[in-house]
């Protein structure tokens, strides 16, 4: 069934080197982000200085936090990580009439349709369809009504915990203690991301 779905081969990487490792002396972190040059998720720069605040970094379009940055006590960056947050689900189904049904424990249960239009230049229509576990993400109409039934790729992504931004908000805070500078990734509600700090006064 994963013939229908395309994966990018993208990896981003990081790494820090302790001082006792450098010829500085210094604690040297590395960030390499795999992200596009164009779209939405192109990094771009930013510095925020205030009365209480003082970091400097890059972050994507939308976000009110500074993803990988530095401020005068620490660094930090991120990559992707690989946890399992997801499940694929291949879902048996057929159609009666105009609606579409699938087979979940021996019974027939109807597909939920959603009808939404995409803004663009040209006003567009699209019918999207959801089983209780989740959306589908792979549906190939024309397949179906030459087999007259068939299966469908559907998703359902993990539940509990809740995407928490403010771990990295409070990086811009974050002091040279360790144990107060733990603070910033100590939530770990970004699943699907590592990341590294160096903890030291001196940060190249």
């Amino acid at each position: 069934m994963f013939d229908l779905i395309t994966v990018p081969e993208d990896l981003s990487n990081e790494w820090v080197i302790s001082p006792q490792k450098s010829a500085s002396g210094d604690a040297i972190i590395q960030a390499d982000p795999h992200l596009p040059w164009e779209g939405l998720n192109q990094w771009y720069e930013v510095h925020l200085k205030g009365e209480t605040i003082n970091v400097a970094g890059a972050t994507l379009f939308g976000l009110p936090t500074v993803i990988i940055g530095f401020n005068e006590h620490i660094a930090w960056t991120m990559t992707a990580n690989s946890p399992d947050t997801a499940d694929v689900y291949q879902e048996k189904i057929k159609k009666e009439g105009t609606k579409y049904f699938y087979q979940y424990d021996n019974e027939w249960k109807p597909i939920e349709e959603k009808r939404v239009e995409i803004r663009t230049a040209k006003k567009k229509e699209i019918t999207l369809y959801y089983t209780h576990h989740g959306p589908v993400i792979a549906f190939d109409e024309r397949m179906l009504k030459k087999r007259k039934g068939g299966k469908v790729v559907g998703f359902k992504k993990r539940k509990g915990g809740k995407v928490r931004d403010d771990q990295y908000y409070n990086c811009h805070y974050a002091h040279p203690n360790l144990d107060q500078s733990k603070v910033c990734v100590h939530h770990m509600h970004l699943g699907w991301l590592r990341s590294a700090q160096p903890f030291c006064p001196h940060i190249s």
